[in-house]
């Protein structure tokens, strides 16, 4: 997988986003499926006079060819590798619940590495993949922004990255959105009230404090 085209994952995973991700889906594959269903649902027959061969012709098997060729479909069936790696942006929390799923409760935790893998559960399974591994973020990375950690661990294949996080980040290390399962990023400011004071959020301003 190139720098430019890494991958972010912006919630729990759901299965059918990961085989979107990763599996085989593309364009001229798609438009082939339709185009044999076509061709399959409506041959030209004597059961159907009004469609000629000549007829029948330009607009099935003619415009189904340039849809698809044989050096643009995909080498395989699906293009995940057999280890799909989630790096997480904290500590496992209820955020993260679709994504721990993927493996279930057979899974094992590595108390060493804050990591927990294991198979891919027989319900999600999607065509190469044998096993998902999930990392822990936050401090179990030493606070090390996700981006940072997909960009200099080339294994990791998806990652949990704020939008604003991955706007501020674009230039040195661009990812790709695959998906989200938060309508609204929970969010909020704490502070030290021996130093400021703040009774309404009008009242941050006005304390000229920086807000991180």
């Amino acid at each position: 997988m190139i720098r430019s085209s890494r991958m972010v994952f912006a919630g729990a995973i759901a299965l059918s986003l990961v085989a979107a991700a990763c599996g085989s889906s593309s364009a001229g594959e798609t438009a082939a499926e339709v185009a044999t269903t076509v061709a399959a649902a409506a041959p030209a027959t004597e059961a159907a006079p009004a469609v000629t061969e000549a007829e029948a012709e330009p607009t099935v098997t003619e415009a189904a060819e340039p849809a698809v060729t044989e050096a643009a479909a995909p080498a395989g069936d699906a293009v995940c590798p057999e280890k799909i790696v989630i790096q997480t942006d904290w500590w496992p929390e209820i955020e993260h619940g679709g994504s721990y799923q993927l493996i279930g409760p057979a899974g094992k935790i590595d108390k060493e590495t804050f990591r927990y893998s294991g198979p891919i559960d027989a319900k999600y399974a999607v065509a190469g993949v044998k096993e998902v591994e999930i990392r822990a973020g936050g401090d179990a990375i030493q606070f090390a922004p996700v981006t940072t950690e997909m960009y200099t661990k080339d294994e990791i294949t998806f990652g949990y990255v704020n939008t604003s996080d991955a706007a501020k980040d674009s230039k040195t290390a661009a990812v790709v959105g695959v998906a989200k399962t938060l309508e609204i990023n929970p969010q909020m400011i704490q502070w030290d009230p021996t130093q400021l004071t703040i009774e309404k959020p009008e009242d941050i301003a006005t304390t000229g404090a920086t807000v991180l």
